[in-house]
Protein backbone atom coordinates (compact mmCIF):
# COMPACT_ATOMS: atom_id res chain seq x y z
CA UNK A 1 0.00 0.00 0.00
CA UNK A 2 1.12 3.17 -1.09
CA UNK A 3 1.74 6.27 1.61
CA UNK A 4 -1.29 8.76 1.44
CA UNK A 5 -0.89 11.30 -0.13
CA UNK A 6 -0.52 14.37 2.56
CA UNK A 7 2.10 12.25 3.84
CA UNK A 8 4.64 12.36 0.89
CA UNK A 9 4.13 16.13 0.49
CA UNK A 10 4.70 16.65 4.11
CA UNK A 11 7.27 14.76 3.84
CA UNK A 12 8.75 16.77 0.65
CA UNK A 13 8.33 20.42 2.27
CA UNK A 14 11.15 18.93 5.21
CA UNK A 15 12.96 17.83 3.01
CA UNK A 16 12.71 21.32 0.83
CA UNK A 17 12.87 23.20 3.89
CA UNK A 18 15.69 21.08 5.27
CA UNK A 19 18.00 21.67 1.97
CA UNK A 20 17.12 25.52 2.15
CA UNK A 21 18.51 25.69 5.57
CA UNK A 22 21.78 23.75 4.57
CA UNK A 23 22.57 25.56 1.94
CA UNK A 24 21.80 28.47 3.89
CA UNK A 25 24.78 27.27 6.72
CA UNK A 26 27.06 26.26 3.77
CA UNK A 27 27.05 29.52 2.23
CA UNK A 28 26.75 31.93 5.09
CA UNK A 29 28.70 30.09 7.77
CA UNK A 30 31.64 28.71 5.31
CA UNK A 31 31.27 31.41 2.49
CA UNK A 32 31.36 28.41 0.22
CA UNK A 33 29.09 29.48 -2.85
CA UNK A 34 26.74 26.24 -4.31
CA UNK A 35 25.50 26.00 -7.53
CA UNK A 36 23.20 23.48 -9.35
CA UNK A 37 24.52 22.42 -12.34
CA UNK A 38 21.99 23.06 -15.56
CA UNK A 39 22.56 19.65 -17.98
CA UNK A 40 18.85 19.61 -19.25
CA UNK A 41 19.43 21.50 -22.17
CA UNK A 42 22.88 21.97 -24.22
CA UNK A 43 23.18 25.39 -24.80
CA UNK A 44 23.13 25.87 -20.92
CA UNK A 45 24.92 23.27 -20.56
CA UNK A 46 27.44 24.49 -22.73
CA UNK A 47 27.51 28.32 -21.96
CA UNK A 48 26.61 28.81 -18.11
CA UNK A 49 29.62 26.25 -16.91
CA UNK A 50 32.34 27.32 -19.08
CA UNK A 51 31.36 31.10 -18.19
CA UNK A 52 31.39 29.95 -14.85
CA UNK A 53 34.57 28.24 -15.03
CA UNK A 54 36.27 31.34 -16.68
CA UNK A 55 35.76 33.84 -14.50
CA UNK A 56 36.82 31.35 -11.66
CA UNK A 57 39.99 30.92 -13.44
CA UNK A 58 40.07 34.82 -13.75
CA UNK A 59 39.86 35.26 -10.40
CA UNK A 60 36.99 37.48 -10.64
CA UNK A 61 34.55 36.37 -8.43
CA UNK A 62 34.46 36.75 -4.76
CA UNK A 63 34.43 33.06 -3.33
CA UNK A 64 37.23 31.08 -2.35
CA UNK A 65 35.25 28.19 -2.87
CA UNK A 66 32.83 26.73 -4.93
CA UNK A 67 30.04 23.00 -4.71
CA UNK A 68 29.06 22.09 -7.87
CA UNK A 69 26.31 19.48 -7.74
CA UNK A 70 25.14 17.61 -10.72
CA UNK A 71 23.67 14.10 -11.71
CA UNK A 72 24.74 11.03 -12.46
CA UNK A 73 25.56 11.18 -16.19
CA UNK A 74 23.78 8.70 -17.51
CA UNK A 75 20.21 9.71 -16.51
CA UNK A 76 19.74 11.08 -19.92
CA UNK A 77 16.64 13.33 -18.57
CA UNK A 78 18.57 15.28 -16.77
CA UNK A 79 22.00 15.25 -19.23
CA UNK A 80 21.33 16.71 -22.43
CA UNK A 81 25.51 15.78 -23.86
CA UNK A 82 26.78 13.25 -21.34
CA UNK A 83 30.22 13.81 -23.48
CA UNK A 84 30.11 17.60 -22.50
CA UNK A 85 28.70 17.04 -19.28
CA UNK A 86 31.89 14.91 -18.89
CA UNK A 87 34.19 17.57 -19.95
CA UNK A 88 32.46 20.06 -17.48
CA UNK A 89 32.47 17.37 -14.33
CA UNK A 90 36.22 16.83 -15.28
CA UNK A 91 36.97 20.28 -15.41
CA UNK A 92 35.35 20.85 -12.14
CA UNK A 93 37.23 17.76 -9.95
CA UNK A 94 40.74 19.56 -11.21
CA UNK A 95 39.70 22.71 -10.31
CA UNK A 96 41.33 23.30 -6.98
CA UNK A 97 38.62 26.39 -5.98
CA UNK A 98 35.56 23.99 -6.72
CA UNK A 99 34.08 20.60 -5.03
CA UNK A 100 32.33 18.80 -7.85
CA UNK A 101 29.89 16.58 -5.87
CA UNK A 102 27.96 13.56 -8.58
CA UNK A 103 24.51 12.70 -6.94
CA UNK A 104 21.48 12.23 -8.73
CA UNK A 105 19.79 12.46 -5.28
CA UNK A 106 21.37 15.68 -4.16
CA UNK A 107 20.77 17.04 -7.86
CA UNK A 108 17.11 16.51 -7.62
CA UNK A 109 16.87 17.89 -3.73
CA UNK A 110 18.74 20.99 -5.00
CA UNK A 111 16.55 21.16 -8.20
CA UNK A 112 13.05 20.73 -6.41
CA UNK A 113 14.46 23.25 -3.65
CA UNK A 114 15.59 26.08 -5.91
CA UNK A 115 12.84 28.45 -5.82
CA UNK A 116 12.52 28.48 -2.15
CA UNK A 117 16.50 28.86 -1.60
CA UNK A 118 16.20 31.78 -4.24
CA UNK A 119 12.72 33.38 -1.80
CA UNK A 120 15.88 33.19 1.04
CA UNK A 121 18.18 35.36 -0.77
CA UNK A 122 20.46 32.89 -2.32
CA UNK A 123 20.29 31.41 -5.92
CA UNK A 124 21.83 28.54 -6.42
CA UNK A 125 21.34 28.53 -10.44
CA UNK A 126 24.32 29.44 -12.91
CA UNK A 127 22.79 32.12 -15.33
CA UNK A 128 23.86 33.65 -18.55
CA UNK A 129 22.86 36.68 -19.82
CA UNK A 130 23.72 38.27 -23.76
CA UNK A 131 26.22 41.22 -22.07
CA UNK A 132 28.55 38.50 -21.28
CA UNK A 133 32.02 39.43 -23.24
CA UNK A 134 34.05 37.40 -21.35
CA UNK A 135 34.11 34.66 -23.98
CA UNK A 136 36.21 36.93 -25.91
CA UNK A 137 38.42 38.40 -23.10
CA UNK A 138 39.16 34.40 -21.01
CA UNK A 139 41.11 31.43 -22.31
CA UNK A 140 39.01 28.78 -23.51
CA UNK A 141 38.27 26.55 -20.62
CA UNK A 142 36.99 22.80 -21.67
CA UNK A 143 38.73 20.69 -23.93
CA UNK A 144 38.41 17.25 -25.81
CA UNK A 145 41.73 14.92 -24.94
CA UNK A 146 43.97 13.64 -27.26
CA UNK A 147 42.56 10.26 -27.17
CA UNK A 148 39.31 11.60 -28.01
CA UNK A 149 40.87 13.37 -30.60
CA UNK A 150 41.54 10.80 -31.99
CA UNK A 151 38.91 8.59 -31.34
CA UNK A 152 36.48 10.76 -33.24
CA UNK A 153 39.24 11.15 -36.53
CA UNK A 154 39.21 7.33 -36.36
CA UNK A 155 35.26 7.12 -36.51
CA UNK A 156 34.97 9.46 -39.58
CA UNK A 157 38.37 8.33 -41.79
CA UNK A 158 35.55 6.19 -43.73
CA UNK A 159 34.64 9.95 -45.12
CA UNK A 160 38.08 10.42 -46.50
CA UNK A 161 38.24 14.55 -46.01
CA UNK A 162 40.71 15.75 -48.00
CA UNK A 163 42.13 18.15 -45.56
CA UNK A 164 41.63 18.27 -41.62
CA UNK A 165 41.74 21.75 -41.88
CA UNK A 166 39.45 22.83 -43.63
CA UNK A 167 36.16 21.35 -42.14
CA UNK A 168 32.69 23.54 -41.81
CA UNK A 169 30.00 23.07 -39.87
CA UNK A 170 26.14 24.14 -40.73
CA UNK A 171 23.44 23.71 -38.70
CA UNK A 172 19.25 24.92 -38.91
CA UNK A 173 16.76 24.66 -36.28
CA UNK A 174 13.70 22.94 -36.33
CA UNK A 175 11.15 21.31 -33.95
CA UNK A 176 12.45 18.07 -34.29
CA UNK A 177 15.35 18.22 -31.04
CA UNK A 178 12.59 19.72 -28.39
CA UNK A 179 9.61 17.21 -28.95
CA UNK A 180 12.07 14.71 -28.90
CA UNK A 181 13.58 15.47 -25.63
CA UNK A 182 9.54 16.31 -24.45
CA UNK A 183 6.49 15.15 -26.88
CA UNK A 184 4.20 16.65 -24.72
CA UNK A 185 4.50 20.16 -24.14
CA UNK A 186 3.69 22.73 -26.45
CA UNK A 187 7.22 24.58 -27.82
CA UNK A 188 5.69 26.32 -30.87
CA UNK A 189 6.83 29.56 -28.78
CA UNK A 190 10.68 28.65 -29.99
CA UNK A 191 9.46 28.39 -33.87
CA UNK A 192 10.50 31.66 -34.70
CA UNK A 193 13.98 30.36 -34.70
CA UNK A 194 13.51 27.88 -37.07
CA UNK A 195 15.22 27.85 -40.64
CA UNK A 196 14.97 25.78 -43.58
CA UNK A 197 18.18 23.72 -44.01
CA UNK A 198 17.87 23.58 -47.58
CA UNK A 199 18.35 27.69 -47.60
CA UNK A 200 21.48 26.77 -47.15
CA UNK A 201 22.78 24.46 -50.14
CA UNK A 202 24.36 27.15 -52.23
CA UNK A 203 26.69 28.03 -49.31
CA UNK A 204 27.34 24.14 -48.86
CA UNK A 205 28.32 23.83 -52.25
CA UNK A 206 30.50 27.50 -52.61
CA UNK A 207 32.54 25.86 -49.52
CA UNK A 208 33.04 22.26 -51.20
CA UNK A 209 34.21 24.19 -54.24
CA UNK A 210 36.59 25.54 -52.00
CA UNK A 211 37.52 22.14 -50.87
CA UNK A 212 35.84 21.98 -47.95
CA UNK A 213 34.06 18.83 -46.28
CA UNK A 214 31.08 20.37 -45.00
CA UNK A 215 28.99 18.56 -42.02
CA UNK A 216 25.49 19.18 -41.53
CA UNK A 217 25.09 18.62 -37.48
CA UNK A 218 22.38 18.28 -34.69
CA UNK A 219 21.72 15.28 -32.89
CA UNK A 220 18.43 15.09 -34.85
CA UNK A 221 16.41 16.62 -37.49
CA UNK A 222 12.95 17.05 -39.13
CA UNK A 223 14.36 16.06 -42.37
CA UNK A 224 17.31 15.38 -44.66
CA UNK A 225 19.04 17.97 -47.15
CA UNK A 226 17.71 17.84 -50.47
CA UNK A 227 21.61 17.41 -51.94
CA UNK A 228 24.18 14.87 -52.34
CA UNK A 229 27.70 14.94 -52.52
CA UNK A 230 30.81 12.92 -51.46
CA UNK A 231 32.16 15.70 -49.55
CA UNK A 232 28.73 16.63 -47.80
CA UNK A 233 27.75 14.46 -44.71
CA UNK A 234 24.35 14.74 -43.72
CA UNK A 235 25.25 13.60 -39.81
CA UNK A 236 21.98 13.39 -37.87
CA UNK A 237 21.06 10.60 -40.40
CA UNK A 238 24.12 9.04 -39.91
CA UNK A 239 25.30 5.72 -38.32
CA UNK A 240 27.69 8.02 -36.95
CA UNK A 241 25.45 10.27 -34.35
CA UNK A 242 26.09 9.78 -30.88
CA UNK A 243 26.63 12.79 -27.87
CA UNK A 244 30.70 12.38 -28.76
CA UNK A 245 30.29 13.27 -32.29
CA UNK A 246 28.06 15.93 -31.60
CA UNK A 247 30.79 17.46 -30.25
CA UNK A 248 33.47 16.67 -31.90
CA UNK A 249 32.49 17.53 -35.11
CA UNK A 250 32.13 21.24 -33.52
CA UNK A 251 35.70 21.18 -32.20
CA UNK A 252 37.23 20.25 -35.64
CA UNK A 253 35.80 22.66 -37.63
CA UNK A 254 36.94 25.78 -39.45
CA UNK A 255 33.59 27.72 -38.63
CA UNK A 256 30.15 27.17 -37.73
CA UNK A 257 27.16 28.35 -39.94
CA UNK A 258 24.31 27.94 -38.04
CA UNK A 259 21.10 28.87 -36.38
CA UNK A 260 20.56 30.40 -32.33
CA UNK A 261 20.51 26.97 -30.39
CA UNK A 262 22.28 25.06 -27.56
CA UNK A 263 24.29 22.73 -30.23
CA UNK A 264 25.86 26.14 -31.81
CA UNK A 265 26.55 27.63 -28.27
CA UNK A 266 29.18 24.66 -28.40
CA UNK A 267 31.23 26.90 -30.66
CA UNK A 268 31.46 29.32 -28.66
CA UNK A 269 33.11 27.74 -25.72
CA UNK A 270 35.75 25.83 -27.54
CA UNK A 271 36.45 29.54 -29.41
CA UNK A 272 35.28 28.20 -32.84
CA UNK A 273 33.97 31.33 -35.27
CA UNK A 274 30.10 30.96 -35.99
CA UNK A 275 28.82 32.61 -38.30
CA UNK A 276 25.05 32.89 -37.21
CA UNK A 277 22.21 32.97 -40.10
CA UNK A 278 18.28 33.35 -39.76
CA UNK A 279 19.64 34.97 -36.08
CA UNK A 280 16.65 35.74 -34.00
CA UNK A 281 15.55 37.21 -31.42
CA UNK A 282 16.38 40.62 -33.40
CA UNK A 283 17.64 41.41 -30.07
CA UNK A 284 20.58 39.19 -29.84
CA UNK A 285 24.19 38.71 -31.38
CA UNK A 286 26.43 36.24 -31.23
CA UNK A 287 28.88 35.85 -28.35
CA UNK A 288 32.61 34.82 -30.21
CA UNK A 289 35.31 36.98 -30.47
CA UNK A 290 35.68 36.13 -34.32
CA UNK A 291 31.64 35.59 -34.85
CA UNK A 292 30.02 37.60 -37.34
CA UNK A 293 25.73 37.33 -38.26
CA UNK A 294 22.57 38.24 -40.52
CA UNK A 295 19.48 38.06 -38.89
CA UNK A 296 16.21 37.59 -40.12
CA UNK A 297 13.66 40.37 -40.83
CA UNK A 298 10.51 41.62 -39.61
CA UNK A 299 7.03 42.37 -41.52
CA UNK A 300 4.02 43.77 -39.74
CA UNK A 301 0.42 42.47 -40.64
CA UNK A 302 0.85 44.37 -43.94
CA UNK A 303 3.87 42.42 -44.66
CA UNK A 304 5.55 45.55 -44.57
CA UNK A 305 9.65 45.51 -43.41
CA UNK A 306 9.66 47.08 -39.74
CA UNK A 307 12.61 48.27 -39.03
CA UNK A 308 15.02 46.88 -36.20
CA UNK A 309 15.35 50.47 -34.42
CA UNK A 310 11.33 51.08 -34.86
CA UNK A 311 10.71 47.29 -33.39
CA UNK A 312 13.07 48.34 -30.43
CA UNK A 313 10.81 50.97 -29.88
CA UNK A 314 7.58 48.20 -29.12
CA UNK A 315 9.61 46.85 -26.03
CA UNK A 316 11.66 43.65 -25.82
CA UNK A 317 11.33 41.90 -22.87
CA UNK A 318 9.23 39.23 -23.95
CA UNK A 319 11.22 39.23 -27.45
CA UNK A 320 12.32 35.25 -26.87
CA UNK A 321 8.85 34.12 -26.10
CA UNK A 322 8.09 34.05 -29.80
CA UNK A 323 4.08 33.61 -29.46
CA UNK A 324 3.90 36.52 -26.28
CA UNK A 325 6.04 38.81 -28.78
CA UNK A 326 3.77 38.45 -31.71
CA UNK A 327 0.81 38.73 -29.36
CA UNK A 328 2.03 42.10 -28.36
CA UNK A 329 3.16 43.54 -31.63
CA UNK A 330 1.94 41.41 -34.85
CA UNK A 331 5.51 41.27 -35.74
CA UNK A 332 6.52 38.21 -37.61
CA UNK A 333 10.13 36.55 -38.78
CA UNK A 334 11.31 36.44 -42.01
CA UNK A 335 14.05 33.96 -43.04
CA UNK A 336 17.17 34.84 -44.64
CA UNK A 337 17.24 34.32 -48.50
CA UNK A 338 19.56 31.37 -49.90
CA UNK A 339 21.53 34.51 -51.32
CA UNK A 340 21.69 36.31 -48.06
CA UNK A 341 23.16 32.76 -46.24
CA UNK A 342 25.86 32.25 -49.61
CA UNK A 343 26.98 36.51 -49.38
CA UNK A 344 27.50 35.47 -45.82
CA UNK A 345 29.69 32.45 -46.16
CA UNK A 346 31.75 34.05 -48.64
CA UNK A 347 32.32 36.89 -45.96
CA UNK A 348 32.85 34.78 -43.11
CA UNK A 349 35.53 32.27 -45.70
CA UNK A 350 37.44 35.46 -46.43
CA UNK A 351 37.84 36.48 -42.90
CA UNK A 352 38.83 33.24 -41.55
CA UNK A 353 41.68 33.18 -44.36
CA UNK A 354 42.36 36.64 -43.69
CA UNK A 355 41.70 38.01 -47.02
CA UNK A 356 38.95 40.58 -46.77
CA UNK A 357 39.76 44.19 -46.71
CA UNK A 358 37.22 46.64 -44.88
CA UNK A 359 37.23 49.44 -46.96
CA UNK A 360 35.89 53.22 -45.81
CA UNK A 361 32.68 52.76 -46.99
CA UNK A 362 32.50 49.34 -44.38
CA UNK A 363 33.34 51.22 -41.59
CA UNK A 364 31.02 53.64 -42.12
CA UNK A 365 28.23 51.03 -41.73
CA UNK A 366 29.59 49.54 -39.03
CA UNK A 367 29.87 52.71 -36.83
CA UNK A 368 26.17 53.52 -38.16
CA UNK A 369 25.09 50.17 -36.73
CA UNK A 370 26.98 50.54 -33.65
CA UNK A 371 25.49 54.24 -32.81
CA UNK A 372 22.37 53.97 -33.40
CA UNK A 373 20.61 50.48 -33.51
CA UNK A 374 23.24 48.67 -31.15
CA UNK A 375 23.35 51.27 -28.61
CA UNK A 376 19.18 51.37 -28.25
CA UNK A 377 19.01 47.86 -27.71
CA UNK A 378 19.58 47.30 -24.21
CA UNK A 379 19.97 43.27 -24.97
CA UNK A 380 23.00 43.54 -27.47
CA UNK A 381 25.99 44.50 -25.34
CA UNK A 382 28.37 42.41 -26.76
CA UNK A 383 29.89 44.36 -29.90
CA UNK A 384 29.56 41.28 -32.56
CA UNK A 385 29.27 42.78 -35.77
CA UNK A 386 27.08 41.35 -38.46
CA UNK A 387 28.35 40.59 -41.66
CA UNK A 388 29.28 43.69 -43.98
CA UNK A 389 27.30 41.81 -47.03
CA UNK A 390 24.02 42.46 -45.18
CA UNK A 391 24.70 45.83 -43.84
CA UNK A 392 25.22 46.61 -47.44
CA UNK A 393 21.57 45.98 -48.16
CA UNK A 394 20.18 46.34 -44.89
CA UNK A 395 21.21 49.37 -43.35
CA UNK A 396 18.23 51.55 -43.67
CA UNK A 397 16.77 48.88 -40.84
CA UNK A 398 19.22 49.67 -38.41
CA UNK A 399 19.41 53.26 -38.64
CA UNK A 400 17.00 56.48 -38.70
CA UNK A 401 18.39 57.79 -41.42
CA UNK A 402 20.39 55.83 -43.78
Amino acid sequence: MSAPKFIINNIERISITLVVYVVGLIENLLNIKIYRIRADRIGHLALNHDLFFRRVNAGILDNQKFILVGPMEDNSHWVANKTLYRLIKNEAIKNSKIIFICSSIIYKLLSASSAKIKESGINVELEIHSNEVEFSLYDRVLYLSKHDKQRGWNKIKFLNIPDKSKIVCVFARDSAYLYMKDGLRDWSYHDYRNADIDTYIPAIKYLIDLGYFVIRIGSTASSQVNYKNKYFLDYPFSDLRSDFMDIFLIDISTFIVGTTSGITDVATVFNIPFLGVNYAPFTESPLGKNDLFIQKKLINKSNAMVKYIDALELGVDDAYYGDIFYERTKLEYVDNSKDDILDATVEMESVINNSYILIKKDKILIDKYFSEFWKSNKRALVKTQPCISWLKKNISLYVNKA
